[in-house]
């Protein structure tokens, strides 16, 4: 957190000196978040790929613009556990994790400007298809430790489902050439997932479980997007 910090107050810093884009009229900008690289690069437990979003964002007017964003990530999205005394399930440990999505949103956002720094209020809305795998394992006590990854897997495949949301998104965006520019975003969002997940009983067929859950994020630092003026 340290490295982002002074890196944006960096960034701040070199607006200020940065020439005059005023009038540069191009209303259409491309651009690639730069965060996770930063986050890469100062972390020792974070890989420089583990988050790729593409953005293009077209002005409408002085004020308002649209932008529509695709985001590939490889990150923990979602546990879902099983600990049930039944007679079918007794002795197993059921779950299904949800690692990797793509997901695909649309923002629409009012513009303030001051100086060579612009700011920006918008509604942000999106889809995602979340991926991962379900498994079942054996446990010989009904309360024993979360199974291993070493441990026996009884059943393993696949899974995916789905995940809504829409929320709010402030962001600033610093002036740094005619033609590049970084915009820091912050946004707080409510999501809900839908689908299915299954678990192996004990005579070998399939229970299945239905996804149907809310959940409410805020990110102070979501995106760092750098940006292009074609």
């Amino acid at each position: 957190m340290k490295h982002i910090l002074i890196l944006f107050f960096t960034l701040f810093t070199f607006s200020v000196f940065s020439q005059d884009t005023s009038n540069f009229s191009s209303k259409n900008q491309i651009g690639i978040d730069v965060l996770p690289a930063i986050i890469g690069l100062s972390t020792p437990n974070n890989g420089i790929f583990d988050r790729l979003e593409l953005s293009y964002r077209r002005a409408f007017s002085s004020k308002y613009s649209g932008a529509v964003r695709m985001k590939f990530g490889n990150s923990y999205l979602a546990d879902y556990r099983i600990d049930t005394t039944s007679t079918d399930t007794i002795g197993r440990y059921m779950t299904y994790i949800a690692n990797n999505s793509v997901e695909l949103s649309f923002v629409f956002s009012r513009k303030f400007s001051f100086k060579k720094v612009n700011f920006y209020t918008g509604l942000i809305a999106s889809f995602s298809r979340v991926r991962g795998y379900e498994r079942t394992y054996p446990r010989a006590l009904q309360l024993a430790p979360i199974p291993s990854l070493t441990q026996e897997i009884l059943y393993n495949e696949n899974q995916s489902h789905i995940r809504l949301g829409y929320g709010l998104e402030v962001g600033f965006e610093v002036l740094m050439t005619q033609r590049f520019s970084l915009l820091l975003n912050t946004k707080a969002m409510i999501y809900h997932n839908r689908g299915s997940w299954n678990y192996l009983n004990f005579d070998d067929t399939l229970t299945e479980v239905p996804i149907k859950s809310s959940d409410f994020e805020f990110l102070p630092f979501s995106s760092a997007m750098l940006l292009y003026r074609l």
